[in-house]
Parts: C-alpha cells; sequence; structure tokens
C-alpha cells in the first residue's frame, strides 16, 4: 500500500527550476551596500527607486473602486489590447489584429512559460542564446522541454550560422531570442532579423 509520503513524489518549484542566478547578483550588492559602496541596483530587473507620489496616489485611488477587484479576460481587456495594436502600428509599422494577434501577459515571464506550454512537444527541444535570460531556462524546466544554446555575439553571420546548423541537425519547438540581448546588451541589425526568417 502505498504511503501518502510516495502519492505526491513530484519534484518542488524550487527544485525543478533550480538556483536563481539573480539571487547571486542580490547577494553581491548586499555585500556591497554593507560595505558602504555606492550601487546602480539592475540586478533584479526592476527600479530600485521610489515612485514618484503622484503614481502612488493613482493606484491608491484606483484600487478602491469596487470594478477592479475582479479578474481580467485571459487575454487582457480590449482597450489595453487595443492600445498596444496601436503602438505597434505607429512606432514599427506593424498591423496587428487585437483580438488574435495580441495577448496581455502578467510580464515576459508570465508570457515565456505560456508560449512554451503551447509549443512544448515531446521529443523536440529550445534554442536558446547564451548567456541567456534565466527565466527561459526555469520556464523550459517547468514544460519539461531540453534546451540547446547557440553563442549570442556581435558576429551576426555567425550566429545566422550556428542557429541554422542547430536547425538542420535537431528538432526544435522554438528558438527564443531577445534583442537588446538580456543579459549582453549585444544588438543585432534589421538584416539579421530578416536573414534569420
Amino acid at each position: 500500500m502505498a504511503t501518502s509520503q510516495n502519492l505526491f513524489c513530484t519534484p518542488s518549484f524550487s527544485e525543478l527550476l533550480g538556483e536563481d542566478h539573480l539571487s547571486e547578483l542580490n547577494a553581491v550588492r548586499q555585500k556591497m551596500v554593507a560595505a558602504g559602496q555606492s550601487v546602480c541596483d539592475l540586478s533584479m530587473i526592476n527600479p530600485d527607486i521610489v515612485p514618484d507620489r503622484d503614481l502612488v496616489d493613482r493606484l491608491v485611488q484606483e484600487s478602491l473602486k469596487p470594478a477592479h477587484h475582479r479578474y481580467a479576460v485571459s487575454r487582457g481587456i480590449r482597450k489595453l489590447r487595443d492600445g498596444l495594436e496601436q503602438l505597434y502600428r505607429r512606432e514599427f509599422s506593424v498591423g496587428l489584429d487585437p483580438d488574435q494577434q495580441v495577448c496581455v501577459t502578467l510580464g515576459s515571464k508570465d508570457g515565456i512559460l505560456n508560449v512554451l506550454r503551447l509549443l512544448a512537444t515531446k521529443g523536440k527541444r529550445l534554442l536558446v542564446g547564451a548567456p541567456t535570460y534565466p527565466a527561459y531556462l526555469a520556464a523550459a524546466r517547468v514544460v519539461e522541454i531540453e534546451t540547446e544554446f547557440f553563442n549570442v555575439s556581435e558576429n551576426e553571420q555567425q550566429m545566422l550560422h550556428d542557429i541554422a546548423h542547430a536547425l538542420r541537425n535537431g528538432e526544435f519547438a522554438a528558438v527564443l531570442l531577445n534583442f537588446p540581448h538580456n543579459p549582453s546588451g549585444i544588438t543585432v541589425s534589421r538584416g539579421f532579423l530578416a536573414e534569420l526568417l
């Protein structure tokens, strides 16, 4: 007879996700601050300055409205999706369908995880640039998809060659890219993206 301890032997989230590399940066920051050094903290990828008082006051006002204490539509409210469509058209000359091509997520980590849930197929892998954004690896672990890497560099032709080589020699569910690259800051030309496509 199985014991209750054996019934739930799935790994914990911390085991599944592995160590967060940003915690290492945070430990370094804490030591520097404790030593009296001035630090510009970019480790957690969010501002470490106090927001403007007007913004805080507005947040308090809006949080008191009963209509704001409900779940949003899963793909985001229509007004926000329309606004994102207008932004992409104005700033990037890209036309989007707010109903079919725009989805609001809780942030990049949530978006990456949900996309990988859709794309993860047994036997396929994920191609990721190295060094990589730690959220990519965590999401891959959650959806149980193996990762393979290509080197991110300022040599666009070498990156294109490495990506093409990997795609020819394996089955991939997706290639995850971000430029300007996180964490290196490397950028690519439009020609790189056109050739990659």
